[in-house]
């Protein structure tokens, strides 16, 4: 009796396979598989000579430093154990948020600030009960079913075809970044703009932005298959131009945003994220926030948060800024007490532990009342359009009501003066309570990134819908000094302006694609 013929299992494409136009999230991630690994086992390396250090040096801080990187690497550990995944949002946001709550305990060396010392253990350890509960949500969320592919997905053509209409893409998307900062400084905006109009600037620059992140992000996705060198220099002239003008405002944070948007492109591209980029950003970024408070109180105008410089002063304010830093890092300039933030190293900077150690020591021992969720009841009404509402509160509301609820400023003047930031943890814990806070928000935030990575996971890069989850990636990647009412109104803003941009950009290849499909028309006097 002859067998029935064997069926043959359907050959699995490769991720390397996958045309780059084709792609998912879950293609890219697969690609980049290699790379979080590699990750992984270097943090756990570099996490295992730490606790080596804190064993030699203070033995003290060797409990709450284990309280605090174990739940982060045994989550990303557990991240990479799953067969399927998407976006990764979860392994980047434990990533970070471990960095700046265990990086804090090298920079204190052999004392805590504040005389902290007795909420340091309980600090720790609702810090690890938060990675828990976010890994717990996100694991709630991830396995209840994936969700449909993505159907605005761009029409760019294949092979080189398709790379050479998205590194154009991005390009043309850094330009206009760049057109719109040189107009706001030149003001050729304002002069273009009728009186009636002005009041649509700020949702000029939330495209501005928008168009900037987009494009650094395509731009280093497609970069390593580049080959043209002038391209390549194009991209990073552009890029440089738009950091230069993000830091007229003395945010920092804009401007770095637009640098971690390339390396997560080329991440995600590539596989192989550029490492010495990143180090020269950090070691930019912590020089520069050496004179950061010193000049926002020279050139911020009062009442703002903006400097309102004109192009041609802008030379004198880089080298100020420079010359400042250049005098705190190397002592000439003694550090200002009334600015905390000035002068700190990056270690320093990147200091969520200290808001949280602040927050429970106010809680526990100052018998500080907790606010029953005052700095989110704010956010909602933070939607409306500054067009709309001029005098609408700033996105910072949130974190001015912690800074003087809890004492670390004594008045709404002082906080338009000087930011303290603090990070979503310390605010949940100045909400709803030092052991409430962190579950309740552990477990929200879990289950939004589960939400986001299980969305993104049949979704198409270049879709609309993908430009979305990226956008989303980096926005999650740089919040962690962060409050709620900013981390959602600077969301919020930008899916506005990337749904609008790319909603455009989806009918603009699709009719290109229509016109090719149907090749020339015929010539009517032809008989």
């Amino acid at each position: 009796m002859n067998q029935p013929p064997r069926k043959r299992r359907a050959r699995r494409v490769k991720p390397d396979n996958v045309s780059f136009v084709e792609a998912t999230y879950t293609d890219t991630s697969h690609q980049a598989r290699g790379l979080f690994r590699g990750g992984y086992y270097a943090l756990l390396i570099i996490s295992t000579l730490g606790l080596a250090t804190l064993v030699m040096t203070y033995a003290d801080y060797v409990l709450p430093y284990v309280m605090i990187v174990a739940p982060a690497i045994l989550g990303y550990r557990y991240w990479l154990n799953q067969n399927r995944n998407g976006l990764p949002i979860l392994p980047i946001f434990l990533t970070q948020q471990g960095l700046v709550y265990a990086l804090p305990l090298f920079a204190y060396r052999h004392e805590i600030p504040g005389n902290y010392e007795q909420v340091l253990i309980t600090s720790a350890l609702i810090t690890g009960i938060f990675f828990t509960c976010v890994m717990a949500g996100w694991h709630f969320v991830i396995n209840r079913g994936e969700r449909a592919p993505s159907k605005f997905n761009l029409s760019l053509g294949k092979g080189q075809e398709a790379e050479v209409k998205c590194f154009t893409l991005a390009s043309g998307l850094l330009v206009l970044a760049v057109l719109f900062h040189f107009g706001s400084r030149t003001g050729l905006i304002w002069n273009l703009l009728p009186p009636s109009l002005q009041g649509v600037f700020p949702i000029l620059r939330t495209f501005a932005s928008a168009a900037a992140m987009l494009g650094a992000l395509l731009g280093g996705l497609v970069l390593g298959k580049v080959s043209e060198p002038g391209k390549k220099i194009l991209f990073w002239v552009l890029v440089l131009i738009i950091c230069l003008f993000s830091m007229v405002d003395v945010l920092i944070s804009a401007a770095s945003s637009i640098v971690l948007a390339s390396i997560v492109g080329m991440a995600l591209g590539k596989g192989n994220p550029p490492w010495g980029l990143l180090a020269a950003t950090l070691g930019i970024v912590g020089f520069l926030n050496q004179g950061k408070t010193d000049i926002r109180e020279r050139y911020w105008v009062p009442g703002t948060l903006e400097t309102q410089l004109n192009f041609e002063n802008l030379p004198q304010f880089y080298l100020d800024w420079i010359e400042t830093s250049s005098e705190t890092f190397f002592g000439s300039k003694k550090k200002n007490s009334v600015a905390p933030e000035e002068g700190l190293s990056i270690f320093e900077r990147i200091n969520n532990l200290q808001n949280t150690l602040y927050v429970v020591d106010a809680i526990e021992h100052k018998n500080k009342a907790i606010l029953a969720g005052e700095t989110y009841a704010l956010i909602p009404p933070l939607f409306i359009p500054r067009a709309f509402w001029p005098d609408k509160p700033f996105a910072h509301e949130g974190q001015a009501i912690l800074n003087v609820h809890f004492g670390r400023q004594a008045s709404k003047e002082d906080t338009e003066k000087v930011f303290i930031a603090w990070g979503l943890l310390p605010e949940a814990i100045g909400n709803f309570g030092v052991w409430g806070g962190p579950v309740l928000f552990g477990l929200l935030m879990g289950a939004a990134l589960g939400w986001l990575e299980r969305t993104s996971m049949r979704k198409r890069v270049m879709s609309v819908e993908g430009f979305i989850l990226g956008g989303l990636l980096l926005i999650t990647a740089g919040s962690y000094e962060m409050v709620a009412s900013v981390l959602l109104t600077s969301t919020f803003q930008f899916l506005v302006a990337v749904t609008v941009a790319g909603s455009g950009l989806f009918i603009l290849f699709k009719k290109e694609q229509e016109e090719e499909t149907k090749g020339p028309k015929p010539n009517r006097h032809y008989q």
